[in-house]
């Protein structure tokens, strides 16, 4: 079939495809709209799951200051005093602010008073870290070992500090010194030694493998033996020359014990100084007491002085051990719920005063049942959903302003940091431009290669290119000379349409 070189223009409209275009333009909008919808349900659910997280979280706080206040009976200012030191600590240690709550309890039992557990609570949370335990063991350790040597609760600090550097100098851990300072702290008291000696007593036999209640035991019979010597007892120490008592009646230190012994002793076999440590301080003490003689005075009074003097220690083992990326993810859990119960804490009477109009709806249905069956149930039912609704649209505001200062706050802290958040994003684009000038000569040889051969290629074309698009152009030009002459009349019949539509609508005569 021949082809004259005259072009046709079909000005019909394809209705078909004219109304599947419209549908395919809806489809486009309705799909655009529900992404649209889509991203507002995404982020109003992660709203609503961050809410509702807060309020789990704040529950189980405010669950757990409820037995500190029941224990301790504190009320107030003094309640509130607590709850906003447990949230702080939760926001800057590796503890949660409910953990650091269930110390609080604990302490509490053992008889603290509010502001001995604010006192005491920092030294204790050091000491956890330190020591890799829990809360609840830390804190029974540290109540129990400054009970027993009746320290103030101030002094929280450098029990933790002692029993700290006792692990890190002898073979005790914390958890052994606290197991060992159940059986002799309230004894070592009463004879008068320090905490500080007794902590190294403990280590020292701990490096001879006598640790925890072992420890314990052993200091608390050897010292229980001498506070009521027996007759042998009595006998032995003049043979030896020795005394255990100063002249006003107080108890020797041990450091100056182990030296006496250690001078009485020399020249002794060694079934003689068996013989003589038995007498003195029993067959289940024997092992212990020697270990510490073994070591001897001077070791016994340098851990001592080192234990007298190391304030900090605590702190510094905890840092040490929560350097790592663990430790970071915990406390930044900790933080987490720390502001989980802040937020809890605005939402808190509205959500109770939603759940209290909640409980007296049911109430109020449940007595309906009883006093008129199911017909009573029904008729109290409009008033109840009535109440129910009144109420939520009561406490809903709240919850809803307390949505808006937290889109505010990170709008604020957006603007606020632009500048940084601009030096960032130059940062990214210097590294992308750092890298694609790093990649300029693998591109710019690929360049030269593709435009080398489209060159080639061209020039290899260019005649038949230039016939070709001589006979395009000359068939346009032909084509649209001849459509004039029957185009002209519909054009002008077109432009009159017009003329004669919006003279009508504007009243024209024409």
């Amino acid at each position: 079939m021949g082809y004259d070189g005259s072009l046709k223009f079909d000005t019909s409209i394809n209705e078909n495809g004219f109304n599947k275009g419209l549908k395919n333009l809806g489809s486009i909008a309705s799909k655009g709209m529900s992404v649209l919808a889509g991203a507002v349900a995404g982020v109003t659910a992660a709203m609503g799951a961050g809410v509702a997280a807060s309020v789990k979280v704040g529950m189980d706080f405010e669950a757990q200051m409820s037995r500190v206040q029941a224990i301790s009976g504190t009320t107030g200012q003094e309640l509130e005093a607590l709850r906003e030191q447990a949230v702080q600590l939760g926001a800057d240690t590796a503890f949660s602010a409910t953990q650091a709550a269930e110390g609080m309890e604990n302490l509490a039992a053992a008889g603290f008073t509010t502001n001995e557990i604010m006192e005491a609570m920092p030294g204790l949370l050091a000491m956890a870290a330190a020591s890799g335990e829990d809360l609840a063991n830390s804190s029974d350790i540290a109540a129990s070992t400054l009970r027993g040597f009746g320290l103030e609760a101030s002094q929280t600090a450098h029990v933790a500090d002692v029993l700290a550097e006792n692990a890190n100098r002898t073979n005790a851990s914390i958890a052994d010194t606290g197991e060992a300072m159940k059986y002799i702290s309230p004894l070592a008291r009463a004879a008068g030694i320090s905490f500080e000696e007794t902590a190294a007593a403990i280590g020292i036999m701990s490096n001879a493998g006598i640790k925890g209640s072992q420890a314990g035991v052993t200091l608390r019979g050897a010292l229980s033996r001498l506070s009521k010597p027996t007759d042998d007892m009595i006998g032995a120490m003049e043979e030896l020359g020795i005394s255990f008592y100063d002249t006003d009646g107080k108890m020797k230190p041990l450091s100056e014990q182990i030296g006496m012994l250690q001078k009485a002793f020399n020249g002794m076999t060694d079934e003689q100084k068996n013989n003589y440590m038995v007498t003195l301080y029993g067959q289940e003490a024997l092992s212990g007491m020697l270990a510490l003689i073994n070591e001897g005075e001077d070791s016994l009074s340098k851990l001592t002085r080192s234990y007298e003097d190391c304030g900090g220690a605590a702190q510094k083992a905890a840092d040490i051990m929560q350097d790592n990326l663990k430790s970071a993810i915990e406390q930044l859990g900790g933080s987490a719920e720390s502001l989980g119960i802040e937020l809890y804490r605005s939402l808190q009477e509205p959500l109770k005063g939603i759940a209290e109009v909640g409980i007296n709806a049911i109430n109020e249905l449940t007595e309906a049942l009883k006093t008129g069956g199911v017909e009573g149930l029904i008729r109290a039912g409009g008033q109840v959903l009535s109440n129910l609704l009144l109420g939520i649209a009561k406490g809903l505001p709240n919850v809803v302003n307390m949505a808006v200062i937290i889109i505010k706050s990170i709008f604020n802290s957006l603007t606020a940091n632009i500048p940084q958040l601009l030096s960032s994003g130059m940062e990214i684009v210097l590294s992308l431009i750092s890298g694609m000038m790093q990649l300029l000569p693998s591109i710019g040889t690929f360049a030269i290669t593709l435009v080398t051969q489209l060159y080639e290629q061209i020039t290899a074309q260019a005649p038949v290119l230039l016939q070709k698009g001589y006979e395009l152009l000359n068939n346009l030009i032909t084509g649209f000379v001849e459509a004039i002459p029957e185009a002209l009349p519909k054009v002008l019949d077109f432009i009159q349409g017009i003329g004669n539509k919006l003279g009508s609508i504007l009243g024209w005569e024409v």
